[in-house]
């Protein structure tokens, strides 16, 4: 658990998204139609890829989601909030959870998310 109550997420790090790149991928990814938006929809129909979450997730969405993904070998990673493009698409979508399915792209965010 951490300070604020919430529980980390193991094997995923908390980002701040201010990487032009991680920001770049996520567009294609969008553009080109391979991000699944919602947990809900994420558990119903992503099997591989890279789960980026937010951090206004609720606690209990997020075991469940962070659950699937462990089971499915999914990468997750949290967003840290704060004015971003890529919070932006967030919002936008009224999600906070996304799963980018190209794997090619899903490789990229995840080596993005890992090296800061």
């Amino acid at each position: 658990m951490t300070n604020s109550g919430k529980e980390t997420i193991p094997n995923s790090k908390l980002q701040t998204p201010n990487s032009s790149k991680l920001e770049s991928y996520f567009g294609f990814a969008v553009k080109s139609g391979a991000v699944v938006f919602g947990a809900d929809n994420i558990m119903r129909n992503v099997r591989r890829g890279a789960v980026l979450i937010t951090e206004g997730l609720s606690e209990n969405t997020a075991k469940k989601l962070k659950k699937y993904c462990a089971e499915h070998r999914i990468s997750v990673f949290v967003v840290a909030e704060g004015p971003s493009a890529l919070n932006r698409t967030f919002e936008s979508r009224g999600a906070k959870a996304a799963a980018v399915t190209d794997v090619s792209l899903a490789r990229a965010i995840v080596e993005q998310m890992t090296d800061h």
